[in-house]
């Protein structure tokens, strides 16, 4: 579940998700710590967000198959990670 923002809205969601013990589990994303904090039983995972460089190799890596960017478009391929914040 993608972006959740209240625990409020947890809370009305999670009785839709019993324990019955079979391993499943409920993969949530937020912004908020105490959301998160609400929601998990187990250790969190906290993003950060890539420097210009890493987001321009990843870029480069999924836009070109593990190939360079070719020449005549790196620079206005650069442009776009800067773009992403």
């Amino acid at each position: 579940m993608d972006d959740m923002w209240s625990t409020e809205t947890w809370d009305d969601l999670k009785r839709l998700f019993p324990d019955d013990n079979n391993g499943s589990r409920v993969l949530i994303t937020t912004r908020l710590s105490n959301v998160a904090v609400c929601a998990s039983s187990s250790p969190l995972h906290q993003m950060r967000f890539l420097n210009e460089e890493w987001s321009w190799n990843l870029l480069q890596e999924k836009v070109f198959d593990q190939q360079s960017c070719p020449l005549e478009l790196e620079r206005i391929g650069r442009i776009i990670p800067k773009s992403c914040g």
